[in-house]
């Protein structure tokens, strides 16, 4: 786990999850709570609650983990950086398909990472998605730039 040396609190990008199962947000709230310069400013089982409790808590950057279909966790998506586009997405998902990805980065998410990533790659995403890159996941990125190199039109099947 990468664990750089602790800046003061006021110095931590805040991050806010969104999770449905109680274990991964437990999980990913102790992985975010031991790096040194993140923080986790609130937690939410469902969209509705994180609607509400987003605008007041000063988040930086707001990490998804729906068990919800790929496109309903699109529109989530879609809605999340609706209203607040200012702030980054980075989802958290079992597909590991890379037009699944593909269709929440176009929904306005800034990454995608696999439930079956190293804790480290998680970390990286987070921080990624906090400096405005793009982040996706190593095991399909190259998957989906050969699914786009074989395309005829540059279009994903």
């Amino acid at each position: 786990m990468i664990m750089p040396s602790s800046p003061p609190p006021s110095e931590q990008a805040r991050v806010f999850l969104i999770g449905d199962r109680p274990l991964c947000l437990h999980g990913m709230t102790q992985i975010i709570g031991a790096q040194g310069d993140l923080s986790v400013c609130g937690t939410s089982a469902t969209t509705q609650e994180a609607m509400s409790a987003l605008p007041s808590s000063a988040a930086a950057a707001v990490v998804l983990d729906l068990s919800a279909a790929p496109a309903a966790t699109a529109d989530v998506v879609t809605a999340l950086h609706s209203a607040l586009a200012q702030v980054p997405i980075l989802v958290v998902g079992a597909q590991t398909d890379a037009v699944q990805a593909l269709r929440v980065l176009r929904a306005g998410a800034k990454g995608y990472v696999t439930k079956h990533d190293a804790v480290d790659d998680f970390v990286a995403a987070v921080r990624k998605v906090l400096g405005g890159q793009v982040y996706l996941s190593p095991r399909f990125s190259e998957r989906l730039i050969a699914e786009l190199a074989s395309s005829s039109q540059g279009e994903l099947r």
